[in-house]
């Protein structure tokens, strides 16, 4: 996402499963001037719609515990609490949601 020509933002949205077609969001930020601003709404439903047009069944994603903002989002759009799929050392806490 631009502002300006600047980078303010990003998501990506990448293959995790192909025969069940399950999708993992990653790399959602802002910069943080541009925080509580709606950007992270836009890139995350932006990550849900190409999930759903791709005819994805879930979408997964991960974070750690001090990311208000991203356990917002993912509560904000439906996103449940699940135990871990994936061996990103990093990550505290995970989450999926169905796509419809």
């Amino acid at each position: 996402m631009y502002n300006n020509k600047q980078l303010i933002g990003t998501v990506a949205v990448r293959t995790i499963d192909i025969e069940n077609k399950i999708a993992e969001m990653k790399r959602l930020y802002v910069l943080k001037e541009y925080q509580g601003k709606g950007y992270g709404g836009i890139l995350f439903e932006t990550a849900l719609n190409y999930a759903r047009e791709n005819k994805f069944s879930k979408i997964c994603a991960d974070t750690i515990n001090d990311r208000e903002a991203s356990k917002h989002l993912m509560r904000k759009y439906g996103f449940r609490e699940t135990q871990r799929y994936n061996d990103n050392q990093f990550a505290e806490l995970f989450f999926e949601a169905d796509i419809l």
